[in-house]
């Protein structure tokens, strides 16, 4: 089961890329502001646009950022340390 949050994978996939939050921010096209209070407070409810923006930055599919569970979708391997 990954209990990790949303904010969790994103700090998890962003570190495996060795990028700064201001470099996935501006990959993505999103605030920092906003991508540094999903990636701190797991009560944050982003908008599905900014989710797509930040997975398309990521190269993982949306579903991997937001579902707690499930058998299919996991890290990618390419990420996987």
């Amino acid at each position: 089961m990954d209990k990790r949050t949303l904010g969790d994978k994103i700090v998890y996939l962003r570190e495996q890329k060795g990028w700064s939050q201001n470099k996935l921010a501006k990959l993505a096209k999103v605030s920092q502001s906003v991508l540094s209070d999903i990636e701190k407070s797991p009560k944050i409810d982003p908008r599905l646009s900014t989710l797509r923006k930040i997975a398309k930055a990521l190269n993982v599919p949306v579903e991997y950022l937001v579902r707690e569970d499930h058998p299919k979708i996991r890290c990618p391997p390419h990420l996987a340390g």
